[in-house]
């Protein structure tokens, strides 16, 4: 595989509380392992939360017995990491309601697993279109699915950050798991909202499809956004089947 992420502060914010990982090598049991983590909080809260999440995803993958299906460490991992940084968040004024979104995959043969919690994304991007694998934990995607809004109006709506699930908000969490089966040549791509809100998935396709490798990818999207107002933190992953 070809893997490759970036990160970008944007034109608004002054911090990036985006994080990520990514390895085309053995993570602890896992074939591999790719994710992508936003925070939330106060002033630097956000960064220590999805540093930490990520941290602490890892510490369970490291620590806990690797006999386990690979979903069952993923939504573990999750769970773990929701605990700790819930815990870290009541040890100081200054970590007081922070939290995260996390969006982790491995891929085992051309199966996709994910464990997924808050509104950064996972897409399959082809040549054609970009399917979003993920769902969305936020109050618009609920207004989207019961119909009171489309998908355009979603983008520009001004509570489109407001989540209804989150990583270290609250002492238990409940993440969602995918299995996706995927043809060869596809793309994986990986994001914070800071890309799925400035840029729209069609131009994931088309820019996969203009350029050389997974590092032009990356870096074209983040200049898409960048270039839309670059609202937001923006990160992404891209990885090849």
């Amino acid at each position: 595989m070809n893997v490759f992420g970036d990160t970008n502060v944007g034109k608004v914010r002054e911090n990036n509380e985006d994080s990520f990982f990514y390895s085309d090598e053995p993570v602890a049991g896992l074939p591999n392992l790719y994710i992508v983590a936003d925070g939330m909080g106060g002033h630097k809260c956000g960064e220590v939360a999805s540093s930490k999440a990520i941290e602490f995803f890892r510490e369970y993958l490291l620590e806990e017995p690797s006999d386990e299906g690979i979903m069952d460490r993923l939504v573990g991992a999750i769970v773990f990491a929701n605990r700790a940084v819930y815990e870290m968040s009541l040890t100081g004024e200054e970590y007081e309601g922070m939290g995260t979104t996390l969006s982790a995959c491995s891929l085992d043969g051309n199966k996709l697993y994910i464990a997924h919690i808050g509104d950064s994304r996972i897409y399959a991007v082809n040549p054609d279109d970009a399917v979003q694998l993920t769902s969305d934990h936020s109050f618009i995607n609920e207004m989207v699915k019961n119909g009171q809004l489309s998908l355009e109006q979603a983008r520009a709506h001004p509570q489109r950050h407001m989540l209804t699930r989150a990583l270290g908000v609250e002492r238990y969490v409940q993440a969602d798991g995918y299995i996706a089966e995927l043809a060869s040549g596809t793309k994986v791509l990986l994001c914070s909202d800071g890309l799925s809100n400035m840029v729209a998935p069609p131009f994931f396709s088309k820019i996969a499809s203009e350029s050389e490798n997974n590092a032009e990818v990356v870096r074209r999207l983040i200049d898409e956004a960048l270039e839309n107002g670059g609202a937001d933190n923006c990160t992404v992953i891209v990885f090849d089947i």
